[in-house]
């Protein structure tokens, strides 16, 4: 508690400071806000992959539905929704879930990389770090490469968060930093980029994957069964859903 007041304190002293100098308080309002929308828009992102990897796993388990783009929105609304809603009424159970979510991301690592080692397809080192292929049609290896540089930097977004809620925790010098270190999580995050490259199998299969999404159809091919790799896919799922949750609550305490 302390810890809390203390931090509150710096802050508004800090804003005291600022106050009297001509410009920055107009500059400040406007890159808050400019802060909040940013992470309002991730709100929208972060919902955007969870309901498709819902309607990929509802592909997955019927091969007689028919996907709309419209199907597709409505999940996305749903995610968003279920995310404010738990931010609402559910804010005081944020800790406990956060904790059973990071216990899920952990077994779960291991549970899919476990399953790509021993039963996916193997490719050869040769093709996994000599083959360079342009599957995108941008008609250059090199550009192709940089397009697809935004996909593992989206996924570093965010990195912040934690210090938004700085003053809800104790001793957070110590704690806050260290926390965001290990979120980045650089190890196991390239152990599975090693296992994807290497079990990734016909390439040519899984990126225009019926479900829309490559990574269900590579844990397809690995497990061999629908109920394997639904169980698989379903813990990213839960993975993206919470990660909205936890962005609709960074998002609050920005606003605040």
């Amino acid at each position: 508690m302390r810890d809390r007041v203390k931090a509150k304190s710096l802050q508004a002293s800090r804003l005291d400071k600022l106050d009297g100098v001509d410009g920055v308080p107009a500059k400040h309002a406007k890159d808050g806000w400019l802060c909040v929308l940013g992470w309002q828009i991730g709100i929208a992102s972060i919902a955007f992959l969870a309901g498709g990897q819902i309607q990929g796993l509802a592909i997955l388990n019927n091969t007689s539905y028919v996907p709309e783009r419209w199907h597709g929105t409505l999940l996305v609304i749903a995610v968003a929704t279920f995310s404010i809603l738990f931010n609402t009424l559910l804010t005081h159970k944020l800790p406990l879930i956060q904790s059973v979510v990071l216990l899920l991301h952990i077994f779960g690592f291991f549970a899919v990389f476990i399953t790509m080692w021993f039963l996916g397809p193997r490719s050869s080192s040769k093709e996994v770090f000599g083959s360079f292929q342009d599957n995108a049609g941008w008609g250059s290896v090199g550009l192709s490469v940089l397009i697809g540089q935004l996909s593992p930097i989206f996924s570093l977004l965010g990195a912040d968060a934690a210090t938004h809620v700085s003053e809800e925790l104790n001793d957070a010098s110590h704690i806050l930093p260290r926390a965001m270190i290990w979120t980045v999580n650089s190890s196991l995050g390239f152990l599975m980029l090693v296992t994807f490259c290497f079990c990734l199998g016909d390439v040519d299969s899984a990126i225009p994957s019926p479900t829309g999404q490559p990574h269900i159809q590579i844990m397809y091919s690995a497990a061999h069964s629908v109920p394997g790799a639904t169980a698989l896919a379903f813990i990213t799922t839960i993975m993206a859903v919470f990660g909205c949750v936890n962005n609709v609550a960074t998002c609050s305490r920005v606003a605040l």
